[in-house]
């Protein structure tokens, strides 16, 4: 039994830690999510690069699971590129981008309405087009550029309900942080598809797949050995419970508004209980 299922009967005992040390010693690897954690979409997060530093000297495994449309290794640059060692992130990513190019194999003979950025990795190989009558299926890449209301997609989603054109969501978060904007993502826009009758293919957390991908990479770990370390609570959180794993709630990125308090009577109206809550990823 996880930390997390053994608190759900008694969930106002979550304890509020400061640093990751404070939990270590019960787990053997960490499945981390990146935004909100690792960096705010612009900059390393302080004191990020020196817990990912003290984890590797703790012997802890590591994966990082995004849901970013960037493929695995498009991100892995990023990373390294905002100052993270390649030594912490080489071959230990697994994206969103990732789950969907693997998907994507099915519409290669067919046309795509692209709905946000142009992830190079992720659409090469595709036949795009600008009509949404012609396309075969909607992809939503939107890693959070827009806000509500200000999103040209609303039009082309109406367009393509009627005509019963699945959508593949790429980044299924509903919002992100951007340095100090909080904007919306792909997901925003594929749970308004789907809530008008749309179907769509989510792909990243909280769904199992990505988190069986994450496994793969950490090798053979026991399940109760692991514990997921993000800002969300209807992805990492989620994700975390569903997959059976323990979770540490960081109250930062989406949620850096939030005090321990309200953070309690969230989670208890969620039907949650991480292991534990931080501010900010410390060691």
């Amino acid at each position: 039994m996880t930390v997390q299922e053994k608190q759900l009967k008694n969930p106002m005992t979550i304890p509020f830690i400061s640093g990751v040390s404070e939990i270590a010693d019960s787990y053997d690897a960490f499945i981390i999510d990146i935004w909100g954690v690792v960096h705010n979409g612009v900059n390393l997060n302080v004191g990020a690069k020196d817990c990912l530093e003290q984890m590797a000297h703790a012997g802890k495994d590591v994966v990082f699971l995004s849901n970013t449309p960037l493929r695995s290794i498009e991100l892995e640059r990023d990373l390294i590129g905002m100052g993270l060692g390649a030594s912490y992130c080489e071959n230990k990513i697994m994206t969103a981008g990732e789950s969907t190019w693997g998907d994507l194999h099915r519409w290669k003979d067919g046309k795509v309405f692209l709905m946000g950025h142009r992830y190079e990795g992720l659409i090469d190989g595709l036949t795009l087009v600008d009509n949404v009558a012609e396309a075969d299926c909607l992809l939503a890449t939107i890693g959070g550029s827009y806000r509500d209301g200000d999103a040209p997609f609303y039009e082309s989603m109406e367009q393509a309900l009627p005509l019963k054109i699945p959508f593949i969501c790429a980044n299924p978060d509903l919002e992100v942080q951007i340095g100090d904007e909080i904007a919306l993502c792909a997901g925003h826009y594929a749970l308004w598809y789907e809530e008008r009758g749309g179907e769509v293919h989510w792909h990243g957390k909280p769904y199992q797949p990505v988190y069986d991908r994450a496994l793969d990479i950490l090798g053979n770990i026991d399940k109760s050995r692991i514990c997921a370390i993000g800002d969300s609570l209807r992805t990492d959180m989620t994700g975390a419970k569903n997959f059976g794993i323990d979770g540490l709630w960081n109250l930062d990125g989406i949620n850096r508004d939030l005090n321990s308090e309200k953070a309690q009577t969230l989670l208890a109206e969620k039907g949650l209980s991480p292991a534990a809550m931080i501010k900010g990823f410390s060691w």
